[in-house]
Protein backbone atom coordinates (compact mmCIF):
# COMPACT_ATOMS: atom_id res chain seq x y z
CA UNK A 1 0.00 0.00 0.00
CA UNK A 2 2.85 2.40 0.82
CA UNK A 3 4.42 1.67 -2.57
CA UNK A 4 1.15 2.60 -4.30
CA UNK A 5 1.01 5.96 -2.45
CA UNK A 6 4.61 6.71 -3.41
CA UNK A 7 3.77 6.02 -7.04
CA UNK A 8 0.70 8.31 -6.89
CA UNK A 9 2.77 11.05 -5.21
CA UNK A 10 5.49 10.71 -7.86
CA UNK A 11 3.00 10.97 -10.74
CA UNK A 12 1.20 13.93 -9.13
CA UNK A 13 4.51 15.75 -8.54
CA UNK A 14 5.62 15.17 -12.12
CA UNK A 15 2.33 16.45 -13.51
CA UNK A 16 2.39 19.56 -11.35
CA UNK A 17 5.97 20.38 -12.36
CA UNK A 18 5.34 19.91 -16.07
CA UNK A 19 2.21 22.04 -15.94
CA UNK A 20 4.26 25.14 -15.04
CA UNK A 21 5.60 25.50 -18.57
CA UNK A 22 3.17 26.05 -21.44
CA UNK A 23 3.45 23.55 -24.28
CA UNK A 24 5.10 24.49 -27.56
CA UNK A 25 2.89 26.20 -30.12
CA UNK A 26 2.77 23.87 -33.11
CA UNK A 27 2.67 25.46 -36.56
CA UNK A 28 1.32 23.79 -39.71
CA UNK A 29 1.58 25.41 -43.14
CA UNK A 30 -0.65 24.51 -46.10
CA UNK A 31 -1.82 26.00 -49.38
CA UNK A 32 -5.46 26.69 -50.16
CA UNK A 33 -6.41 28.30 -53.45
CA UNK A 34 -2.96 29.85 -53.95
CA UNK A 35 -2.84 31.30 -50.42
CA UNK A 36 -0.49 30.08 -47.69
CA UNK A 37 -2.50 29.17 -44.58
CA UNK A 38 -0.88 28.93 -41.15
CA UNK A 39 -2.63 26.79 -38.51
CA UNK A 40 -1.64 27.00 -34.83
CA UNK A 41 -2.32 24.45 -32.07
CA UNK A 42 -1.10 23.56 -28.60
CA UNK A 43 -1.42 20.20 -26.90
CA UNK A 44 -2.42 20.81 -23.28
CA UNK A 45 -3.03 17.13 -22.51
CA UNK A 46 -0.75 15.22 -20.16
CA UNK A 47 -1.90 11.71 -20.88
CA UNK A 48 -4.37 12.20 -23.75
CA UNK A 49 -4.15 14.84 -26.45
CA UNK A 50 -6.04 18.06 -25.76
CA UNK A 51 -5.27 20.29 -28.75
CA UNK A 52 -6.49 23.88 -28.62
CA UNK A 53 -5.72 27.07 -30.55
CA UNK A 54 -3.06 29.08 -28.68
CA UNK A 55 -3.27 32.57 -27.24
CA UNK A 56 -0.73 34.65 -29.21
CA UNK A 57 0.54 38.21 -28.90
CA UNK A 58 3.28 38.38 -31.56
CA UNK A 59 3.81 36.81 -34.99
CA UNK A 60 7.01 37.21 -37.00
CA UNK A 61 8.14 36.11 -40.42
CA UNK A 62 11.92 36.33 -40.58
CA UNK A 63 14.51 35.37 -43.13
CA UNK A 64 16.39 32.22 -42.26
CA UNK A 65 19.45 33.03 -44.39
CA UNK A 66 21.39 34.51 -41.46
CA UNK A 67 20.52 38.16 -42.15
CA UNK A 68 18.12 38.35 -39.15
CA UNK A 69 15.67 40.50 -41.10
CA UNK A 70 12.01 40.58 -40.13
CA UNK A 71 9.85 40.65 -43.27
CA UNK A 72 6.50 40.71 -41.47
CA UNK A 73 5.66 41.56 -37.86
CA UNK A 74 2.25 41.46 -36.19
CA UNK A 75 1.40 42.53 -32.65
CA UNK A 76 -1.84 42.01 -30.71
CA UNK A 77 -3.90 45.21 -30.56
CA UNK A 78 -4.44 44.81 -26.80
CA UNK A 79 -2.25 43.99 -23.82
CA UNK A 80 -3.79 40.53 -23.68
CA UNK A 81 -2.99 37.76 -26.10
CA UNK A 82 -5.47 36.75 -28.80
CA UNK A 83 -6.64 33.20 -29.55
CA UNK A 84 -5.53 32.38 -33.10
CA UNK A 85 -6.39 29.12 -34.83
CA UNK A 86 -5.44 29.94 -38.43
CA UNK A 87 -4.62 32.86 -40.67
CA UNK A 88 -3.51 33.66 -44.18
CA UNK A 89 0.17 34.56 -44.51
CA UNK A 90 0.41 38.24 -45.37
CA UNK A 91 -2.97 39.11 -43.84
CA UNK A 92 -3.25 40.02 -40.15
CA UNK A 93 -5.71 37.85 -38.19
CA UNK A 94 -8.47 39.62 -36.24
CA UNK A 95 -7.12 41.36 -33.13
CA UNK A 96 -3.67 42.05 -34.63
CA UNK A 97 -2.02 45.05 -36.24
CA UNK A 98 0.84 45.04 -38.72
CA UNK A 99 3.95 46.64 -37.25
CA UNK A 100 5.99 45.71 -40.34
CA UNK A 101 3.91 45.06 -43.48
CA UNK A 102 4.86 41.98 -45.50
CA UNK A 103 6.96 42.68 -48.55
CA UNK A 104 5.14 41.52 -51.68
CA UNK A 105 8.48 40.29 -53.09
CA UNK A 106 9.11 37.91 -50.19
CA UNK A 107 10.42 34.60 -51.47
CA UNK A 108 13.00 32.09 -50.31
CA UNK A 109 13.63 30.44 -46.94
CA UNK A 110 11.89 31.87 -43.88
CA UNK A 111 10.95 31.03 -40.35
CA UNK A 112 7.58 31.92 -38.89
CA UNK A 113 7.74 32.43 -35.12
CA UNK A 114 4.83 32.98 -32.73
CA UNK A 115 4.90 34.09 -29.07
CA UNK A 116 2.16 34.16 -26.48
CA UNK A 117 1.26 31.55 -23.88
CA UNK A 118 4.11 29.43 -25.15
CA UNK A 119 6.20 29.83 -28.27
CA UNK A 120 6.77 28.03 -31.55
CA UNK A 121 8.61 28.31 -34.83
CA UNK A 122 8.66 26.60 -38.21
CA UNK A 123 10.78 26.82 -41.33
CA UNK A 124 9.04 27.41 -44.65
CA UNK A 125 9.87 28.28 -48.24
CA UNK A 126 7.97 31.03 -50.03
CA UNK A 127 7.84 30.61 -53.81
Amino acid sequence: MLRQWRYILLVASTLSLTSCTPPEIEIAVSQEGGAIIVTLTQDWGFIFHDRKPPCVDRIELQRSDGRAEIDWLLQAKTEACVVVERFRLGRAPPGFREVTPMNSNSHGRYEIVVWGVGMGGRQLVLP
